[in-house]
């Protein structure tokens, strides 16, 4: 794929098309139409600000945790920037819940846990970055991997309460420690 002048690798791991497999077998699918839209949107918000910034995308990986952009090293303000632009794109699908309920709920579930503060996630981006700002060097990094931690550890004791004491079954415990495990193995 040509972006400007220069080529820009597409990879596709074998882990994504297996999620998608499973996605395609156990949602309905709208849901699954509504989650790739809700990602389509929201990695399209990164590559807007990117190339408004005038950072090239030397490269887009399709793994299971997602869409990676890689781009040569920014500046932390670019950064921050660029981390925003996919959850608030994201956010405008909430317009229209109206005509499509399931991508508007999708799209704000997916750009709530995207601005949770753990790296590598929007969120954990925008957060680093504002501790590079405030923090002194060397306090930055610790505080960002702290923050990062205990929202996953809040993830995770929020998933044990919806199926131990709120009776909703396993899936909350599955996806809570799931996603706390994600942002704890994807630390810094």
């Amino acid at each position: 794929m040509m972006m400007g002048n220069k080529v820009c690798r597409i990879r596709i791991s074998p882990g994504f098309y297996l999620q998608c497999a499973l996605l395609f077998l156990l949602l309905p699918v709208q849901w699954v139409l509504a989650l790739g839209v809700s990602a389509a949107v929201h990695e399209l918000g990164h590559a807007a600000a990117l190339r408004l910034l005038r950072v090239p995308i030397n490269a887009i990986c399709f793994c299971p945790s997602g869409v990676i952009l890689g781009t040569p090293p920014i500046e932390t303000g670019k950064e921050m920037f660029c981390a925003v632009t996919g959850p608030a794109c994201g956010l405008c699908l909430v317009l229209l819940y109206r005509w499509f309920p399931e991508l508007a709920l999708f799209a704000l579930f997916h750009s709530v846990y995207n601005l949770l503060p753990m790296y590598p996630a929007d969120g954990g981006r925008i957060f680093a970055g504002l501790c590079k700002w405030i923090l002194p060097p060397g306090v930055e990094e610790k505080a960002a991997r702290a923050v990062g931690a205990g929202t996953a550890f809040l993830l995770v004791c929020a998933g044990l309460y919806g199926t131990l004491f709120a009776k909703l079954g396993l899936f909350p415990a599955a996806l809570g420690m799931g996603l706390g495990i994600r942002a704890l193995k994807k630390q810094k």
